[in-house]
């Protein structure tokens, strides 16, 4: 007989950057380093080899943006979205002209579009990127959110830093 175990502890929300004012996250912006070129590269190659379609990316955690922005181009639509409506604030006004197909919005990786107007709808994201930010997520809801949104052959990637670096 297995003893009994208590119940997991409920997870803890991020408190940090969710709750970050537009100030913040300019500064936030102008210090947060981007990955390499051939990052976003491989990342666009590996979802076009394996069928993945070049309609919409979801870029979840997005902060101000800045990996939505590098990746919008190849997408007819690119959705950023983060629980801090700082980041949202500087996402929007990071936008170039030129990129009129990217929407930011305020939403948790645990709903992922689900409370907006209109929502994120079922089985209509290609790509989903989380860039330095999956360390905030509660996983299981966020795989739950995510099998729903994702077409059938659609990639999630998960980027973090090294402490090492490399061009």
């Amino acid at each position: 007989m297995v003893a009994d175990r208590a119940p997991p502890a409920s997870f803890s929300q991020e408190k940090t950057f969710s709750t970050y004012n537009a100030a913040q996250g300019e500064a936030y912006a102008q210090i947060r380093p981007d990955y390499s070129p051939k990052v976003y590269q491989t990342i666009l190659e590996h979802h076009s080899s394996t069928g993945g379609e070049l309609n919409t990316l979801l870029d979840v955690g997005c902060g101000p943006g800045t990996a939505t922005r590098t990746l919008a181009p190849n997408f007819t639509h690119a959705i950023g979205i983060d629980p801090a409506e700082g980041m949202i604030t500087t996402a929007r006004n990071l936008i170039p002209p030129s990129q009129s197909n990217i929407r930011y919005e305020i939403s948790t990786c645990e709903e992922l579009g689900a409370n907006l107007m209109p929502p994120i709808a079922d089985a209509s994201v290609d790509l989903i990127t989380i860039a330095n930010a999956a360390h905030w997520f509660d996983m299981p809801r966020f795989w739950a959110a995510a099998s729903r949104v994702l077409k059938p052959g659609g990639n999630v990637f998960s980027l973090s830093y090294s402490s090492t670096t490399q061009s």
